[in-house]
Formats: C-alpha cells, sequence, structure tokens
C-alpha cells in the first residue's frame, strides 16, 4: 500500500510536479518578499517629492542636493527589488534546463553585465525547451510591475498630503 505522504504518489496516481516558479514555496517567498518591500519605496518616494516640492519652492542648493540624493535611493531601490525577484525566478529556470548541453552556469553572478548574458542565455533555453515558463516569467513580469507602477502614484499621493499638511493647506 503507498503512503498518502509519498513524493510520487497521491490517492494512487503519479503526482504532477509543477514546474512553475509562483507555484513553489520559495515563489510564494518572492512574491511576498516583493509586495513586502514596495511599502519603504512609497516611503521614500513620498519623502522624495516632498524633498523636490520644497527645493523648488525654497530654491536652496542644499536641498536640491538631498532630492537627488534621495531620487538615486528611490530607484535603487525599486532596482534593486525588481532584479531580486528576476533573480530567483531565473534561478529556477536555470534549474529546469541545467541538464541540457546547451546550458551554462553564470560566471560571476555579482557582475551586472555577466549575469544579464546569462539572464538572456536562460530565457532561449527555456524558450526552445519549456515555452511555458517563459510564458510564467513574462507574466511575473507584468503582474509584479503594475505594483511599482502604484508604488510611484501612492508616493505622490502621499508627498502632496505630507506637503499639504507642511504648509498648512
Amino acid at each position: 500500500m503507498k503512503n498518502c505522504n509519498d513524493e510520487k504518489y497521491k490517492d494512487g496516481k503519479k503526482k504532477i510536479k509543477s514546474d512553475f516558479f509562483l507555484f513553489t514555496p520559495d515563489g510564494n517567498k518572492a512574491v511576498l518578499e516583493y509586495m513586502r518591500n514596495l511599502t519603504p519605496q512609497v516611503l521614500v518616494g513620498g519623502v522624495w517629492i516632498v524633498f523636490v516640492l520644497r527645493s523648488n519652492t525654497l530654491e536652496d542648493y542644499m536641498l536640491w542636493g538631498v532630492s537627488i540624493a534621495m531620487a538615486f535611493i528611490f530607484f535603487y531601490i525599486v532596482i534593486a527589488n525588481i532584479t531580486n525577484f528576476i533573480q530567483q525566478i531565473t534561478d529556477h529556470m536555470a534549474k529546469q534546463v541545467e541538464n541540457l548541453s546547451e546550458y551554462k552556469v553564470c560566471d560571476n553572478p555579482y557582475n551586472f553585465k555577466v549575469w544579464c548574458k546569462f539572464l538572456l542565455r536562460t530565457l532561449v533555453l527555456v524558450a526552445k525547451n519549456k515555452k511555458s515558463l517563459l510564458v510564467e516569467f513574462i507574466l511575473a513580469i507584468i503582474f509584479l510591475l503594475i505594483p511599482t507602477v502604484i508604488v510611484v502614484f501612492a508616493s505622490v499621493n502621499s508627498a502632496i498630503q505630507l506637503h499639504k499638511s507642511m504648509i498648512g493647506g
């Protein structure tokens, strides 16, 4: 008699293994981490916009310097969050195609140019061999960029509210 907790069998049938990243525990963690990191983006983005508004009103060069620094911090946080998610989904795709002869391991994942080439090679291999993973990758990126766009709007809204409270309007 087969055990119900057996990896290969469930209810007497062979268990289907999901190849999709978003339906794995690692995928769930990656999505939740991505969403959790949106909150600091709204905060930093809102503060950045307030600094821009105040710099423009007061015409203070020191505030403009802080505004530019806040802009770099905001965009760094946004890009780092997106890149982190892409790295995790790329690692999953690489595991799916690592047995192919055309597959090459990423030489230096900390070098952005090398990593981008690895990502492109992996996407090409996935497109040739597991098209469903490529579709999942594209849909995941689209659906995760929507909250990032919302972050920009939320930042503007929070900045307007904060600026109104600062000037008493």
